[in-house]
């Protein structure tokens, strides 16, 4: 009964998370002023539903929500969003006569600092449709032994349909509820497809799987286009496109065609959807969302079109890169923009390679890879020759996407890889150094980091170790700090390229230093530290010594494992560490504004030593010590920074440092924990009443929680009468000092956990109650509370 019930209920966090989400991506695309406009929008409708609003205040309002709602008419967009009056513009402030402000002038004002009533009404919306759902889950999984697949698909399509319908009349009939309408129609459109998921998994429709999947995508498609075309809400757009290609690929399945087939359809999908935005888009969002999802669809059908050529060859590739080319050309002719140029030299990247990877699944691989890098030379050249800025730039990177197909046009093959790749490095850092953009640079260093380990490890006939590959990584990462410097002032993200690319050759050269031995790798870690250091003072960036720090603390505690020491030692020593960094920062050594990262640097040693500790052996006493020197160190700062927030988490580091060597000496009892803590808390939300701070609530719910809540938790438990007994106590001495203190928060706290212990006392009578009839009961109370807050809405006292 148990998995039955998870089975069906656990999908509905899912569905009601879903919901919630695409909600959140509607709203989430607005920007602060749509926002604060709409609500303005929204008070304005409030106003002109006056009945007693006067023919002149009345006629101000009406043209000044039209020229809210349209600021383009009003002669000057800018303009309007930034309240200035324009010339032509009626009413938009009042007149020089007038003294009294409109209402809806300073609605906006006022309103945008309140709690919107609206958020409320959508939680409670949310919560409602949830408990409703898992209701209906419950009612199926107590009756699951009962039901037949062909009921449980009947009660799922039942479900879908209701909120479907429903929410669709909600919002076209009310429309002080079609917030509740455009929930319960995003809840039906996604439940519908899990109605055909079920007729399968059931049996139903099991012989005929690619029929069920057309007939669900063609239902689907016009469910989502029925309510796009009444809400016009634009996430329904976007699954409209997803379901148009499940509409086109569940052919596939029909007709029972090969699996690259899948691939192929998609591209033509893609295809449409750019010559619809073109011919038919009406309307911007609709124009945007096909643009979208097309470029999706297209990445999509490539990758798996690469994928599928393991296992099918390389000739279906060929006929994906064309349907890009034709696809990226199409793009090149429809847009009007700068992007032009970028999608017509994908086009020239993905011809070549469409007509050669029909001839790369034959041996010869090696041969169809040169003539392919022979082609991307060809578009070097032409770059370097070529006048137009942006026509040379769209040749380089059709060279550059060309060079790079030939390089993983013989991946296994390692004699030639090698020499493609110095190609591909030498062919992209002429176009870096030529076009001064930082695409070219990044291919040049990705490249070039492939061609010591091409080089030493699978390509040269004599044998190589890793020590050898951590010298040439590390000769590597020299040059690219000098590459890095010649990329410095570049635009296109030039800096942090440059950065990059020596960053990921000092990661190579360590990860071939610890392949090679723990004494290599403490060898080539601190040369590497030191090296850090010394970037730092060419970067500017004092942030790098953590990096150093960081490779100081691995260095050293790789070491401690090759030794026969305890497991606590290597806890000690980065602890150790730690204190050495730190006493390094507060001496004159580097008094060049980088003693304070040092000194923070030293920090993360007996953070690591925590670490190290608690996984080698929870039982023994270094993590304890680790966080200690972590508080003295946090606390040294606070006395220096004269934060107050330092001292505290010094004080908390501490009380966790006593915990663990209570945890170490296995002390079972769970007050010795939560007591400390909850004292902690009252303690922090004290001292911000002592300095005239407000909001002290928040720790005040914070130290109530961890006084009761865990003793209430014993008290659930087996033989948890005595801690139901001394929760009582605690709730009776917390209604007496909230009374002393005249401290109501703390008073109803304690009056909550009463009544919430006396009523658990009680929880037989209220498990005798059906479990759906409680969990509905609730929900439709909230969905009764959210309508009656939307029925109340426009009746609410205005504020003057």
């Amino acid at each position: 009964m148990l998995w039955a019930i998870l089975a069906i209920t656990v999908p509905v966090f899912y569905i009601i998370g879903l919901v919630v989400t695409l909600r959140w991506i509607m709203g989430g695309g607005r920007s602060q002023v749509q926002v604060l406009q709409q609500k303005t929008l929204d008070r304005l409708d409030d106003e002109l539903d006056d009945p007693n609003l006067s023919k002149d205040a009345r006629e101000r309002l009406s043209v000044l929500r039209r020229d809210l709602a349209f600021p383009v008419a009003t002669g000057n967009k800018a303009a309007h969003s930034r309240g200035s009056v324009t010339t032509g513009t009626r009413y938009l402030f009042p007149t020089s006569g007038q003294t009294t402000p409109l209402a809806s002038h300073v609605a906006t004002a006022r309103r945008a600092t309140a709690v919107n009533p609206m958020d409320n009404i959508n939680l409670l919306l949310y919560l409602g449709a949830f408990l409703l759902v898992v209701s209906a889950g419950i009612f199926v999984a107590y009756n699951f032994s009962t039901l037949s697949g062909e009921a449980k698909t009947i009660i799922l399509g039942l479900f879908a349909a209701i909120f479907y319908v429903g929410g669709l009349a909600l919002y076209k009939f009310l429309p002080k509820l079609r917030p509740a309408g455009t929930t319960f129609v995003a809840i039906g459109l996604i439940v519908a497809p899990l109605v055909g998921l079920a007729a399968y998994n059931y049996g139903l429709a099991r012989e005929g799987g690619g029929v069920l999947w057309f007939g669900v995508s063609v239902i689907c498609l016009a469910l989502h286009y029925l309510a796009y075309r009444i809400t016009r809400q634009t996430y329904l757009a976007y699954l409209m496109a997803a379901t148009t290609l499940s509409l086109f690929e569940s052919i596939v399945a029909v007709t029972k065609l090969p699996i690259y087939w899948y691939s192929w359809i998609m591209a033509v999908v893609a295809i449409g959807f750019t010559v619809v935005a073109r011919y038919r888009g009406k309307a911007a969002d609709d124009l945007q969302t096909l643009r979208i999802s097309a470029d999706i669809f297209m990445l999509v059908a490539l990758l798996l079109s690469l994928i599928f050529s393991v296992n099918h060859g390389y000739s279906q590739l060929g006929l994906s890169l064309a349907l890009a080319g034709l696809f990226y050309l199409a793009l090149t002719v429809l847009t009007s923009s700068t992007l032009r140029y970028l999608y017509l030299g994908f086009s020239l990247a993905a011809w070549p390679l469409a007509v050669l990877s029909g001839l790369g699944s034959s041996s010869n691989r090696p041969f169809i890879a040169s003539v392919i890098m022979a082609v991307a030379v060809l578009y070097a050249l032409a770059s370097e020759r070529w006048q137009m800025p942006d026509v040379a730039n769209l040749l380089g990177t059709a060279a550059c996407l060309t060079a790079t197909f030939a390089t993983l046009l013989v991946v296994d093959h390692a004699h030639y890889l090698l020499i493609m790749l110095v190609i591909s490095t030498v062919l992209s850092g002429a176009l870096a150094l030529r076009h001064r953009h930082g695409n070219f640079a990044l291919l040049t260093e990705l490249a070039a980091l492939l061609v010591p380990l091409v080089g030493l490890r699978f390509g040269l006939a004599i044998p190589a170790s890793y020590q050898t590959l951590a010298l040439a990584y590390a000769g590597l990462t020299a040059l690219l700090v000098i590459w890095r410097l010649k990329l410095r002032g570049w635009p296109h993200d030039g800096d942090s390229i440059g950065l990059a690319g020596y960053i990921s050759g000092l990661i190579a050269t360590l990860t071939a230093a610890a392949l090679a031995g723990h004494n290599i790798f403490l060898l080539f870690g601190l040369a590497a530290a030191v090296a850090i250091v010394a970037l730092s003072y060419i970067e500017h960036s004092s942030e790098m010594i953590y990096a150093s720090a960081l490779l100081v603390y691995l260095s050293v505690w790789q070491q401690t494992l090759t030794a026969a020491t305890p497991e606590r030692t290597g806890s000690l020593v980065l602890t150790g560490c730690g204190i050495v960094l730190y006493l390094i920062g507060r001496t004159t050594l580097f008094n060049d504004g980088r003693v304070k990262v040092w000194r923070w640097s030293g920090l993360i040693g007996p953070g690591l030593g925590f670490i190290v500790g608690v996984t080698a052996d929870p039982a023994i006493f270094a993590p304890s010590l680790g966080l200690l020197v972590m508080a003295a160190i946090i606390y040294a700062e606070s006395r220096t920074y004269y934060r107050e927030i330092l001292e505290e988490t010094a004080v908390a580091l501490t009380i966790a440092a006593v915990a663990w060597a209570f945890h170490a000496k296995d002390y079972s009892q769970t007050q010795i924990y939560t007591l400390p803590w909850a004292g902690f808390v009252a303690w922090l939300g004290y001292r911000r009443r002592q300095r005239g701070r407000e909001a002290i609530n928040g720790f005040t719910v914070g130290a109530l929680t961890l006084l009761t809540l865990p003793l209430a938790a014993q008290a659930l438990g087996d033989n948890g009468q005595w801690y139901g007994l001394a929760l009582v106590g605690e709730a009776i001495a917390l209604i007496l000092v909230g009374m002393a203190a005249k401290y109501r928060l703390i008073t109803y706290w304690g009056a909550a956990t009463l009544v919430a212990e006396t009523l658990y006392q009680l929880r037989d009578v209220f498990f005798a109650l059906p479990k759906y009839l409680i969990s509905a009961a609730l929900g439709a109370a909230l969905i009764g509370a959210a309508v009656y807050l939307l029925q109340r809405r426009k009746d609410e006292p205005r504020q003057p």
